[in-house]
């Protein structure tokens, strides 16, 4: 199900239903550490009275006085990188029969080779009913989704068997996935197990890719810049030269330069050119002045970028609010809650943080409809999660998406980052050419838009 459609409180419906019906006793959650407070007060909201236990490592206490108070069932939550040490320490102390499990952002258990995938695997295979909810189950590949669907049953096959079968393999050893192949396949393969939330109940989640917009550098920025990129593409064409990491590290120090700052050796940032005069920073002020009428979020991966931004917009009269990792959970809600219904013209967040349990929509008068990636990370998770910010259930105004580029190896890095974008919405029937909707509820729009004497 898409963000904002109500996966939290689906699960928590159906687990009451079978609770009813006697067949559980007892909700297991296993989410991101950020989601936890969420999950806890979206049940709360709707039954304040559903004994809830929230799991931390660091007060084990709490946990074991609550399974010692309720003994007829309740609700865990639990973050990833607790299971594997929560399990081993042989608890929960109920019977596993009875346990509703489920899996929120299920694509953090896509590595089925980490211990914490591992260990939720196990968990599943002793509870009596298990979900995973995702509002995109792929990262990279139709590998991704193997631990998922072992996680709930839903395949004979071994990990080997499933990457053989749906992905087409090449490069160093024949162990990189150049693409994906029997899409088709997987997807009926799935559907005895999966439910994909039909299109036509979404309203408003329209997007608009804008034409991606080059940077034009300084000339010194340029040079810099063309000099590592190329260190770079002669390292990556001799092969054996250059280590993923290290591509990544030089990548990483390309995107930087990109955005006119530099990284030291021992990770600290500085500006390479005044922010007031960084060409990137020039068209996002260009953006805001010409079509970012209304509220805009900007994404950025770096905390001097975020640092920049502020100082130059705030320079030029606008409101900003700022969430990064680190805050404390207050001000971070003092800020969403400024960004949606106080003054506060744009937001700006790192890509990490921003990326799961925020919801930015603005309001009704000035809607956020705008987000511009400063800069992008290489994780489409993230990308996938940061674009349903600004998304609001119900309404009907089209969110437009900004990205920047200053070279052709930047450009691709980008279109790789969409390519995997489009094989991920293809394993739901969704598509980017038609705003991330199916052909099938646009077509529905449009006959309804007919009907109505319309123009759709």
């Amino acid at each position: 199900m898409r963000q904002r459609l109500g996966k939290t409180l689906t699960a928590y419906a159906e687990f009451c239903m079978l609770r009813e019906d006697r067949k559980v006793e007892w909700m297991i959650v296993i989410c991101p550490n950020s989601l936890k407070g969420q999950w806890e007060a979206a049940i709360q909201e709707v039954d304040p009275i559903e004994p809830i236990c929230v799991y931390n490592s660091a007060r084990k206490d709490d946990e074991k006085y609550y399974f010692r108070k309720n003994k007829t069932g309740g609700i865990l939550i639990i973050n990833y990188e607790s299971v594997r040490p929560y399990i081993e320490s042989a608890r929960p102390p109920v019977d596993l029969n009875k346990v509703y499990l489920v899996a929120d952002e299920s694509t953090k258990i896509k590595e089925w080779s980490n211990k914490s995938a591992k260990a939720c695997i196990k968990l599943a295979d002793m509870c009596g009913y298990k979900r995973i909810l995702t509002g995109r189950p792929t990262a990279n590949s139709n590998m991704d989704v193997w631990s998922q669907l072992r996680f709930i049953g839903a395949t004979t096959r071994n990990y080997h068997q499933h990457k053989y079968t749906f992905c087409l393999l090449g490069g160093y050893m024949g162990r990189q996935v150049v693409s994906n192949q029997n899409t088709d396949m997987l997807k009926k393969e799935m559907e005895p197990y999966v439910y994909v939330a039909p299109d036509q109940y979404v309203k408003g989640f329209n997007r608009v890719y804008e034409p991606m917009r080059k940077i034009e550098l300084t000339a010194e920025l340029a040079k810099n810049y063309k000099s590592m990129e190329d260190d770079l593409l002669v390292s990556l064409s001799e092969g054996v030269n250059i280590t993923g990491p290290l591509a990544i590290t030089k990548y990483l120090r390309l995107a930087q330069l990109g955005s006119g700052i530099g990284g030291l050796e021992d990770g600290k940032q500085i500006n390479l050119i005044d922010p007031h005069k960084n060409p990137r920073i020039h068209a996002v002020m260009d953006l805001l002045e010409s079509e970012c009428t209304n509220k805009t979020i900007i994404v950025c991966r770096f905390l001097l970028s975020i640092t920049n931004l502020f100082q130059v917009l705030s320079d030029k009269g606008y409101k900003v609010v700022v969430i990064v990792g680190g805050e404390k959970p207050e001000v971070i809600e003092a800020n969403k809650k400024e960004f949606n219904d106080g003054d506060a013209d744009v937001l700006i967040g790192q890509i990490q943080t921003l990326s799961y349990g925020h919801t930015l929509p603005g309001n009704s008068n000035r809607p956020a409809d705008s987000v511009i990636f400063f800069e992008n990370s290489y994780s489409l998770i993230d990308r996938a999660q940061v674009e349903a910010r600004p998304e609001k259930l119900g309404s009907d105004i089209p969110v437009s998406y900004y990205d920047f580029y200053s070279t052709k190896l930047d450009k691709h890095v980008l279109s790789s980052l969409i390519r995997k974008d489009d094989a991920s919405l293809a394993l739901l029937g969704y598509a980017r050419e038609f705003g991330g909707r199916t052909k099938e509820s646009v077509a529905t729009d449009m006959e309804i838009a007919n009907a109505d004497g319309r123009t759709a």
